[in-house]
Formats: structure tokens, sequence, C-alpha cells
């Protein structure tokens, strides 16, 4: 089915799932433990994104977390309010039974996050392509640096780096063709080796990746 106009003007997100994931957080936040990589501007809402920056902290630092004490944290950094306030802290905390799932909600969160990199990648790449004060090189490099800040988009998904360095040098080998100059494609495998160095490519198929593109 088909997505309507209102939707459309909505950037991916699942508010549903970024309070149950605080609501597991705040029933167990042990569970905080399991969620490596994910961070607070994954969350589309600022207010849950700033709350789950605190409930890192207050984690990271050892500190107990209840509602009590959250608040107490919360008004000391003058951000209850921005939070939403303990009403709706305390709402969070029965938005799932229990916290068991708190994984799969992240899981939510982090892929509507990649989501949303993906369009806004989107949208550079047409700005500017349309832009014709930008020298045609010029805007390959700020093709490629959109597509690098992707690849960053979540540092624990190595298939998505590795599937944006591909991206990256496809870029240059289509537009190297288009004006039948082989130094983009020079490029790009130079490009391909040195994130092979960084470590982005440990899947095992760097081999296979030129006979691919």
């Amino acid at each position: 089915m088909g997505r309507t106009p209102e939707e459309l003007l909505t950037p991916p997100c699942d508010l549903e799932a970024e309070r149950a994931l605080l609501g597991s957080i705040l029933l167990d936040h042990r569970v905080l433990n399991d969620l490596d990589g994910l961070r607070p501007r994954d969350f589309y809402s600022e207010r849950h994104g700033k709350l789950f920056e605190h409930l890192v902290a207050m984690h990271e630092a050892g500190k107990p977390i209840d509602l009590k004490l959250l608040a107490e944290h919360l008004k000391r950094y003058g951000d209850l309010e921005v939070c939403g306030g303990a009403d709706f802290i305390a709402e969070l905390m029965t938005a799932v039974p229990h916290p068991h799932h708190a994984k799969y909600y992240a899981g939510i969160v982090r892929e509507k996050a990649m989501r949303r990199a993906l369009i806004e990648a989107g949208h550079m790449l047409c700005k500017q392509g349309y832009d014709e004060q930008l020298s045609f090189d010029e805007a390959v490099d700020f093709a490629e640096s959109a597509l690098l800040r992707l690849g960053t988009v979540s540092p624990r998904h190595t298939r998505l780096a590795y599937r944006t360095a591909q991206l990256r040098y496809a870029l240059r080998w289509t537009v190297s063709r288009r004006i039948g100059d082989t130094g983009g494609e020079n490029f790009g495998r130079q490009d391909f080796a040195c994130l092979a160095d960084r470590g982005v490519q440990r899947t095992g198929r760097s081999a296979d990746v030129h006979r691919k593109l």
C-alpha cells in the first residue's frame, strides 16, 4: 500500500518504537549494554534523543536510574522540561510491560535513522547536480562527501559502510564513463584500496567488488 501525501512529507520514523525503547531503559537500564552504537541523533524526536543522552550518561557514570533520580538529574542540567517533564517520563515507563525487547526497538530506531540519512544524501546529490555555480568536479566531490557521511551514519553497521564505498566507486566510474575519462575509474580503485586498509571491507568480499561493479 502506498503512503499518503502527509506521510510522504514526514521523514521515516517510528515514535512508538522510540518511546518503547526509552521505556525499556527506564525499566532496566542494563539493556543499554546491548545498544552499543545507538546515538541520540538516531532518534527522530529531539525530546527522545535528549532523554536518551542523559540516560546513557547516568548509566556510564554508574548511577542508578529510576523516575525520581532521573528527574533530579534532568533538573540539575535544566533539561527536565526539554525531555517532556516528569509526567511524560512516567508515561514512558508504562509504554512497555518489560524491557526484554529493547534491542528490537533499537533496531527500528537505527534503521529509520539510516533511511533519513539516505534521503538527506539523495537531496544533497540533487542539489549539487542542479547548482551550476559549482564546477563539475566540485559537484562530484560534494556527492562523494554526502555518500561518505552516509557511510558513517551507524559506526557499527559494517555492511552500510561497505555498500556506501561501492556507491562512491560506482559514482566515479559512471561519471568517468560518461565523460570518456579513465581518471575517475583509477581514483575509485585507489579509494577502495584505502577503505579496505581502514577496515571497512571486513566481509571477505573485497576481491569481488570490481567484478560486481
